[in-house]
């Protein structure tokens, strides 16, 4: 029994994907929760991916012979699905022993949820692509921040992401538990339950064809499916730029320095997931045995392979940031900015992508590499999880701050006059200056000591958030920021809540003598007419502004 026990292990890789998953997942979690100072909300989801991922692939070593044998075949699914179920309860336990808002329960259900969409996917698609619907559930919930106050579309459309517990606040249900339940047990039973897809290259064909030489780069191309990475890589990109439209829109040398390439891990999965995908195809064609006696040497296989991974890496990539420059332009012409200036903009903001052309290709050529040396379908989400964890490594990272960057080049000249308030900012984010004036002013208006509120705000592009070591400013004044409030062509006002954090923390650096609950009263956010501080509060405002 002991040895059929173990021959059951080695058929099916039990083995070495349970040492890759409990491997990956300690990495990942040791990269996502080494600082306990920082939220790391994403932590239990990507634990997750990197569990379960890795187990999926013990599900699809099968062939005709199990189809066909005596033994119940679901059954030996029933036992692979329940191997893997164990394994990741393990690791979610030893992930996050204390549990937590987002700890072992978030993790297990993750967990649960992922393996299903894996399952079911094999009657879909090819059984190798096994690993394709989780990875990508992982990406596109990681591509979203998780709301203050999350509502129940929040819990289940966005389940991945959501907190343990069933309520978000009263008489608001979480859904996650129950739609992580319906898509990991449905999706698995229905996986067990029905034959996996055949793919359509073990169907051969009868017809005889003679091709030219446009038509066999064209069969390369698909078979390296070249167009497929092309558009997944232009369609990541383009979901993670537009989705920060605030952050960039109207703002070239904003999109360029501080939006493109982030966040790292997702430009590097696409480079490293493509080299390999396009690399691998001399396994899926069968070539691998005749290039031994290729005329041509090995480097030179290689480097075409590796070349072709990078190049569809870079034009799908290209594509979403040549649409996202457009679209900055656009937006910055028509509000009335200098032809010279956008174009000095669009210069000072290339510098920035030097370490994002740098590190693409390198990642899909190492990518290339795997895919090169090992055809086993495993590969392609290995390199991913790789390439996501390298991306954490801090000179993967731009270290450039716009806001910055511009008081250097522009200063503060750009002033606007409102009634109560003078707002002053660099040059190309002049176009929001009646916004934030047609913002401050109300706030001032209906302050009940306006007479002590600064004379003059300063419009950065980053807003202070109180946790904020590297203020924009080169000294201490009020001051809020456009990001967050940014659109292809500037609003008639900015953002309430982002400029009423702002400027109530930078009043308090502006004026420490004051107390930040006083000046919340002022400003009318959380108003406290018994505060026995307000006089004091009042007196340091009044020379603060003197």
């Amino acid at each position: 029994m002991t040895r059929g026990f173990l021959l059951f292990l080695k058929r099916n890789h039990i083995i070495p994907c349970f040492a890759i998953s409990v491997a990956g997942t300690l990495v990942v979690n040791f990269l996502l929760t080494r600082d306990p100072n920082q939220v790391t909300d994403v932590a239990p989801l990507w634990c997750a991916a990197v569990t379960t991922i890795p187990l999926l692939f013990t599900m699809i070593n099968e062939d005709d012979l199990d189809r066909t044998a005596p033994r119940s075949l679901a059954l030996r699914r029933t036992i692979l699905w329940a191997i893997t179920s164990t394994t990741a309860l393990f690791l979610s336990w030893l992930c996050f022993p204390d549990g937590g808002e987002w700890g072992f329960q978030t993790m297990i259900r993750d967990c649960l949820a992922l393996a299903g969409l894996g399952i079911a996917s094999t009657t879909f698609f090819s059984t190798s692509a096994i690993w394709v619907l989780p990875l990508l559930a992982t990406l596109v919930s990681s591509l979203f921040s998780w709301p203050l106050y999350p509502s129940i579309v929040h819990g289940t459309a966005g389940f991945l992401r959501a907190p343990s517990g069933l309520t978000f606040s009263p008489g608001v249900p979480n859904l996650a538990w129950p739609v992580a339940i319906i898509v990991g047990v449905g999706g698995a039973g229905w996986g067990i339950m029905h034959t996996p897809h055949r793919p359509a290259g073990t169907r051969r064909s009868r017809v005889t064809t003679v091709y030219n030489k446009r038509d066999l780069v064209r069969g390369l191309r698909r078979t390296r499916l070249q167009h497929l990475c092309l558009l997944g890589c232009a369609i990541a990109e383009a979901i993670s730029l537009f989705s920060a439209l605030r952050y960039w829109g109207g703002s070239v040398r904003a999109l360029l320095v501080e939006n493109v390439g982030w966040p790292p891990f997702l430009y590097l999965l696409c480079a490293a997931a493509t080299g390999a995908i396009v690399a691998q195809s001399r396994w899926r064609t069968g070539v691998a045995v005749w290039e031994q006696i290729s005329p041509r040497p090995q480097p030179s296989l290689f480097w075409r392979a590796g070349m072709a991974g990078a190049s569809t890496c870079l034009l799908g990539i290209g594509v979403s940031v040549g649409a996202a420059v457009i679209t900055a332009v656009v937006g910055m012409a028509h509000d009335g900015l200098p032809v010279g200036l956008i174009f000095l903009e669009f210069v000072r903001g290339i510098p920035a992508l030097l370490y994002l052309l740098v590190t693409l290709p390198l990642a899909s050529v190492a990518g290339s590499l795997c895919g090169w040396l090992w055809r086993r379908p495993w590969v392609v989400p290995a390199v991913a999880i790789i390439a996501v964890a390298l991306s954490y490594v801090p000179i993967l990272r731009g270290g450039h701050i716009v806001g910055i960057e511009q008081r250097n080049d522009y200063g503060y000249k750009s002033c606007r006059d409102g009634m109560y308030v003078k707002v002053c900012t660099s040059t190309p984010n002049s176009a929001y200056l009646p916004a934030a004036v047609t913002t401050l002013d109300p706030v001032y208006q209906s302050s009940p000591h306006r007479e002590v509120l600064p004379r003059t705000v300063i419009l950065t592009e980053r807003n202070l958030d109180g946790l904020d070591g590297f203020p924009e400013t080169p000294t201490t004044v009020p001051a809020v920021g456009v990001a967050g409030s940014r659109s292809v062509f500037a609003p008639s006002s900015l953002s309430r809540s982002y400029v009423m954090d702002s400027l109530r923390y930078s009043i308090h650096d502006w004026c420490p003598e004051a107390q930040l609950g006083d000046i919340d009263s002022i400003l009318g956010i959380y108003p406290d007419p018994d505060s026995e501080t307000m006089k004091a509060s009042l007196q340091a405002l009044s020379r603060c502004r003197a």
